[in-house]
């Protein structure tokens, strides 16, 4: 858990000095990407604002991202899951700051800046848009901090809720009892990214990418991969 919690908070500090950069937001590049893919998230989120029920459900399964991945790391400690548990601190922590990294050069307000007033009063009140008092805070310098519950705002593009959802499925699939509801609850999640989360589709395309990248390489370490096969077999001949 301290590693965790020493690693998000090297990634708040990388995404604070990447909205310092002034770098352009890139949401009309995010949301030409979606067009070029066919797709369109507030088309999504407009059809979603209107379900004659209440939508707050969304934001409390949208929250349990992170809550979720330390409920996982002691539950896996308590099974005697050292390898799940190892991995999923790793992931956790270098999947965060890649997406700090990717903040410096592609900072997002997300998907709702092209919203219709109409669908942002039909959503859970500061669904999509509940972080940008302090982004445009911090990026003005009117701050100087990025608190750890914040990140799941600052940085929208990649996805990390995303992340956050195939790293807990990938953490339970071992067990045939728990995969399944946890499965369950982080499509609900994923789903969420849309109306809650104000993402675009390619901010969730993106953080499956990182989640891929770094799962095959953790996967190598564990197994002893050994990166200069073909070196060694020379030597050794």
């Amino acid at each position: 858990m301290a590693v965790m919690f020493l690693g998000t908070i090297a990634a708040a500090a990388v995404a604070m000095v990447a909205l310092r950069t002034g770098a352009p937001m890139a949401d009309s590049a995010l949301e030409a990407a979606d067009a070029a893919l066919g797709l369109h998230a507030q088309s999504v989120v407009a059809w979603i604002a209107t379900w004659h029920v209440s939508l707050d459900p969304l934001r409390t399964v949208y929250n349990s991202a992170f809550p979720e991945v330390a409920l996982s790391l002691l539950l896996l400690s308590a099974f005697g899951r050292r390898i799940e548990a190892w991995r999923l601190i790793f992931l956790f922590v270098v999947t965060l700051l890649s997406c700090a990294l990717i903040s410096f050069v592609v900072p997002a307000y997300g998907s709702f800046v092209y919203a219709v007033p109409a669908t942002i009063k039909a959503l859970p009140a500061g669904a999509g848009v509940f972080w940008w008092d302090g982004l445009n805070q911090c990026r003005s310098a009117a701050i100087a901090v990025i608190g750890v519950n914040d990140l799941g705002g600052v940085i929208a593009f990649p996805s990390f809720h995303t992340i956050i959802g195939l790293l807990t499925m990938q953490a339970w699939f071992w067990n045939r009892w728990i995969r399944v509801p946890v499965i369950l609850w982080n499509i609900a999640m994923l789903f969420t990214t849309l109306p809650i989360g104000g993402h675009y589709f390619v901010d969730l395309i993106a953080g499956a990418v990182v989640w891929l990248g770094w799962s095959v390489i953790a996967e190598r370490v564990v197994k002893g991969f050994d990166p200069f096969p073909r070196h060694r077999t020379a030597l050794a001949a």
